[in-house]
């Protein structure tokens, strides 16, 4: 929860609307299945028929097809990545002027540690727009493809609309481990930024008291504690894609196996059994893009919880509540010698003090 709202919690204006960019990765996606549709159309209609014409016309239309898809996705990608620029910027300024803040933060991260919260935190974080698009996208070319495969064959589509959200169930449940080490990876890159920060500022500090190999092997042990859980974490995702790789190809093959075996029976054409290997092998890539989301989602949620930390953290000091005081006057009498000079002052006939200076040391008296 607090994780989702770090990353919800923009200032205003941050962005036009939910999963910037998301409308131009849909309409891409809804057209992508129409190219194996209309590949299947064009074999049925004008190649095994011999028509010229219509030859002619399906390869016109298939190349406005495929000039829609491209502008699609040129716009689509180009708002994406531009809301998560700007997204990005805006969390960097909130994180500045919380660290930057004369009342100080109680979030209990060194300067190091804000930087790295700074540089890479608030970009991971906000990748859950990205993230949110893609998976609209994924899910919305995921329906067309299974919905165009029920047009096809009944059974084949059914297969498709059952298969899909289970595969995607099963990658979701390692979203939790990778959210995990996602987080002990940003913590480890932290730390050693942090101890980077401390020893460069006080570089003449440990000259001075000869502790720069004291230093330099603390340093050592960070930095190899913070590759270790990198690899980590890589190792984790390595896993997560390859789970996926392996799970799509097997949907596919299934697909692809069951259309060959219906167009031998006779229960698909020509046309359609393309039709159908192609919806077959284009599902496989946004079942891929879902189980990537999930990584990334992983990752900007990670992210999102150490923002929060400092986005949260209350300040260390408040404003008092009493009323300020009226316009004050002020009064002094002083004395002076070759050698000694003394005085005491007043605010509104209430003394704060007397002072004696001699030899130009002022003490109070």
């Amino acid at each position: 929860m607090i994780a989702r709202d770090a990353v919800l919690r923009l200032p205003d204006g941050a962005h036009g609307g939910p999963a910037p960019g998301a409308g131009g990765h849909r309409n891409r996606r809804r057209r992508q299945p129409a190219g194996p549709v209309a590949i299947g159309v064009v074999i049925d209609r004008a190649v095994a028929t011999s028509d010229t014409t219509a030859l002619l016309i399906s390869l016109g239309a298939l190349a406005l097809l495929f000039t829609v898809l491209a502008l699609a996705y040129l716009f689509g990608a180009r708002q994406a990545y531009a809301a998560v620029e700007h997204d990005a910027h805006l969390v960097r300024v909130e994180i500045a002027g919380r660290a930057l803040d004369p009342r100080g933060h109680s979030s209990g991260m060194r300067d190091g540690e804000l930087l790295a919260v700074t540089a890479s935190d608030a970009e991971l974080s906000v990748l859950v727009v990205r993230a949110a698009g893609m998976t609209a996208a994924a899910l919305t070319a995921v329906t067309v493809a299974a919905v165009s495969l029920l047009v096809i064959d009944l059974w084949l589509g059914v297969g498709v609309l059952l298969g899909v959200p289970l595969m995607v169930w099963g990658l979701q449940r390692l979203a939790p481990v990778l959210t995990r080490r996602g987080e002990a990876q940003q913590e480890a890159l932290a730390e050693t930024t942090a101890l980077a920060v401390d020893f460069v500022t006080g570089l003449r500090v440990l000259r001075g008291i000869g502790a720069q190999e004291s230093a330099a092997r603390r340093y050592a042990t960070a930095s190899r504690n913070a590759l270790r859980v990198t690899l980590r974490a890589a190792n984790t995702k390595g896993l997560h894609l390859g789970l996926t790789t392996s799970v799509n190809g097997l949907f596919l093959a299934t697909v692809a196996g069951i259309a060959g075996w219906l167009a031998l029976t006779g229960r698909l054409t020509v046309g359609e059994l393309v039709a159908v290997v192609g919806l077959a092998q284009f599902i496989a890539e946004p079942v891929q893009t879902l189980g990537w989301c999930v990584q990334l989602l992983a990752g900007a949620r990670a992210s999102a919880g150490r923002v929060a930390r400092v986005l949260g953290s209350a300040p260390l000091t408040r404003h008092g509540t009493d009323p300020l005081p009226a316009s004050a006057s002020l009064s002094t009498r002083s004395s002076t010698t070759a050698s000694r000079r003394s005085g005491c002052g007043w605010v509104r006939g209430r003394s704060w003090g007397c002072w004696r200076t001699t030899r130009g040391t002022r003490t109070p008296w």
